[in-house]
């Protein structure tokens, strides 16, 4: 949504699966590398003003993100 020509961001569902060094690689990334928000707005400036739950994992745990269309070759929906 676009207000006195600002934009504002209603819901940012970023799922990113890691984060990493290039230099690196994957491989090498120690856990929590980069860590979702813990506290909102006004506690931390730069926060959300709510935080998502359940809260989202990053690499080395494991999260399975829903698809959003049917399996190609059945033609069922996952669950």
């Amino acid at each position: 949504m676009r207000e006195d020509g600002v934009w504002k961001i209603q819901i940012l569902n970023y799922r990113p699966v890691w984060h990493t060094d290039y230099e690196t690689g994957w491989a090498h990334t120690r856990p929590q590398y980069v860590a979702f928000f813990s506290e909102t707005y006004p506690k931390d400036p730069a926060g959300p003003d709510a935080l998502e739950d359940p809260k989202p994992v990053l690499w080395p745990d494991t999260d399975v993100l829903p698809f959003h269309y049917p399996h190609p070759v059945t033609g069922h929906w996952w669950k």
